[in-house]
């Protein structure tokens, strides 16, 4: 305790998630992340947190008592997902993105995840005490930076542009709507971030009983059969997350190979 600050409090707080990024960030192809852009999502994560209390008030929980599912899937996931899209949205626009590699859009989106789960962690330690901490570093946290993976992942494939070649119906249908392209993908990848919240929620929800307004675990666990639907999830979204990174870099590699020789014609 320094100051009145529990420093190692402080530093369980903020060491895993940084850890989370840095992990991610040492993975990534080489030069395409930048460590200060890393950071700048991190603060609006951290940021969008005030931005859902505002929301809240404005959109608030159907009924005095909660309806579990309809909450969880209609107000809770899609409000903490769109303040996490907004403040994404407000440090680049989805058209400025096309000049990201895509593997580094993902990330981004990720990291915005990453700091409300800080914020978020913070609070739950302030209501519940300590204890839920260990456990909300290695669920929640990583749970928030793969709905950001998600969506993140959708965002970036509306930015490739896929050439001449083996193109869906969608996709030529898109080729001279680039702008529609773009957003059409931003709310895809809104919806996947907002079902996969949803499940983690509603697990978590059903198991304590309990109207949780935030994401993550509250408290002690009292269905053992929510810590392994838990682990599930969190274990298939990392898979996901692996095939979703290399189908970006495929997606983009074939991009830049179908210019090419259109450039050389020119």
């Amino acid at each position: 305790m320094i100051l009145g600050i529990n420093i190692g409090l402080l530093l369980g707080l903020i060491l895993p998630p940084l850890l989370y990024a840095l992990i991610v960030y040492l993975t990534s192809p080489f030069g395409t992340i930048k460590i200060k852009r890393g950071l700048n999502h991190i603060m609006a994560g951290v940021t969008s947190v005030l931005l859902l209390g505002f929301i809240s008030i404005l959109i608030p929980n159907w009924d005095s008592n909660p309806i579990e599912f309809f909450n969880t899937f209609f107000f809770i996931a899609p409000r903490e997902e769109l303040v996490k899209l907004i403040m994404f949205i407000i440090l680049g626009t989805v058209s400025n993105r096309s000049k990201e590699h895509p593997v580094a859009t993902m990330f981004y989106m990720s990291m915005v995840g990453l700091g409300f789960a800080l914020i978020e962690n913070a609070q739950y330690v302030s209501i519940y005490g300590e204890q839920v901490l260990p456990i909300r570093v290695v669920t929640a946290t990583i749970a928030h930076m793969l709905f950001g993976v998600f969506m993140g992942y959708w965002i970036a494939k509306g930015n490739i542009q896929n050439g001449r070649g083996n193109r869906s119906v969608f996709g030529v249908l898109m080729s001279k709507n680039l702008p529609i392209k773009r957003w059409i993908h931003v709310l895809i990848g809104w919806l996947a971030a907002i079902g996969y919240h949803g499940l983690w929620n509603y697990n978590l929800l059903v198991a304590n009983n309990a109207y949780v307004c935030f994401c993550g675990s509250a408290g002690e666990i009292s269905d053992v059969s929510s810590t392994p639907i838990m682990i599930m999830m969190i274990f298939f979204g990392l898979v996901g997350a692996k095939f979703a990174s290399k189908d970006l870099n495929d997606s983009y590699r074939r991009s830049l190979e179908n210019k090419a020789p259109k450039d050389n014609k020119e």
